[in-house]
């Protein structure tokens, strides 16, 4: 690709990520502190030491995200702009996903999606809210596009450590934002292995490091394992969120790749919604090569595999409900940018 045509595939990233940063900042005040935004602001008052110790373990979410807000706060952020904590691993997520969609779908593709990104009501609304869940959608998207570059390099030259490395950050800091950060990670390993047992042969090396990775990655989170633990079969047994039936699931899947806050003409902007993200699943499993393949295999496993494992979870202990799973939708996104790409090319 010429170096002008990615100068301007780059500016078109850009400009997304500095329109979506101008829309979540116009909107910043405009809206009265939650009752989760408040607990944000208790626990990010902790000192450290509680934080990540025994105080900190009575919220049911790991403490990286609050750590941050804790920073926020005493830099001197007020509990209205804490939101900054998630705004900008939003911004970020803007220009990991249309990179992603770029790699996976052509130019047209990746900015695309930046775009949609930038302007998705229901990622802005997660946003403007100061919860862990646009940080988590950062570390998702940063570790779906780690990983295809990880898993579908040929040669020790296009696997180098750097990206093992930083995979196993991305993954790490993903499991101390939010515990059904190991769904992701087991779905991206699934992923993996299937490639491997199907024939996509690959340097021994790049196979050791990427167990290597896994590896340390698992051991990174032992430190919270236990607590995940003991709040899985204690503190989560009379939990408030009620236990989910099969509408719930749909419900929360049509929230992930619908356009739930376009009331006309509902329910066909659902429909062409999720029609091109399915779109962009089939453009990927159709083309040939294992970066495809593989491209593919991940966005179903996780856009599929991951709410019906937190449903099937939540069956035993709830843990869905209407925000959980919404980290997932620029991963959505991403397919509706290589759709859209497919057809600018068609």
């Amino acid at each position: 690709m010429p170096q002008a045509a990615q100068r301007n595939v780059l500016a078109g990233i850009f400009l997304a990520a500095i329109a979506g940063l101008a829309l979540r900042l116009f909107m910043l005040d405009n809206r009265a502190l939650t009752y989760d935004e408040a607990a944000t602001a208790y626990f990010a008052a902790m000192p450290l030491a509680d934080l990540w110790g025994e105080a900190g373990r009575l919220e049911t979410n790991p403490p990286l995200f609050y750590t941050l807000a804790g920073i926020g706060a005493r830099l001197g952020l007020s509990p209205e702009w804490l939101r900054l904590v998630s705004i900008l691993p939003d911004i970020a997520t803007i220009g990991v996903g249309g990179g992603l969609a770029w790699r996976l779908g052509g130019p047209w593709a990746g900015v695309a999606a930046a775009w949609l990104i930038a302007g998705s009501a229901t990622i802005i609304e997660v946003s403007l809210e100061a919860r862990a869940y646009s940080l988590l959608a950062l570390f998702g998207v940063a570790t779906l596009a780690l990983a295809s570059q990880a898993l579908a390099a040929r040669t020790l030259r296009d696997g180098p450590p750097l990206v093992f490395v930083a995979l196993g950050l991305c993954e790490v800091a993903a499991l101390y934002t939010h515990n059904l950060a190991v769904l992701m990670i087991g779905a991206v390993n699934g992923v993996a292995l299937v490639c491997w047992l199907g024939g996509a042969s690959r340097p021994v090396e790049l196979v050791r490091r990427w167990l290597v990775t896994q590896a340390l990655v698992g051991a990174a989170w032992l430190y919270w394992l236990p607590t995940v633990l003991r709040q899985t079969t204690h503190d989560l047994a009379a939990f408030w969120i009620v236990r989910p039936d099969l509408s719930t699931l749909r419900y929360a899947m049509q929230t992930v790749a619908g356009l739930p806050w376009v009331e006309w003409p509902q329910p066909l902007a659902d429909l062409v919604f999720i029609g091109l993200g399915g779109l962009g699943l089939a453009v990927l499993v159709w083309r040939p090569g294992f970066e495809r393949w593989f491209g593919a295999g991940m966005a179903a496993a996780v856009l599929v595999g991951v709410p019906l494992a937190t449903w099937t979870i939540s069956q035993w202990r709830p843990l869905m409900n209407g925000r959980v799973l919404l980290w997932l939708v620029p991963l959505h996104i991403v397919l509706v940018g290589v759709a859209l790409g497919r057809l600018r090319h068609a």
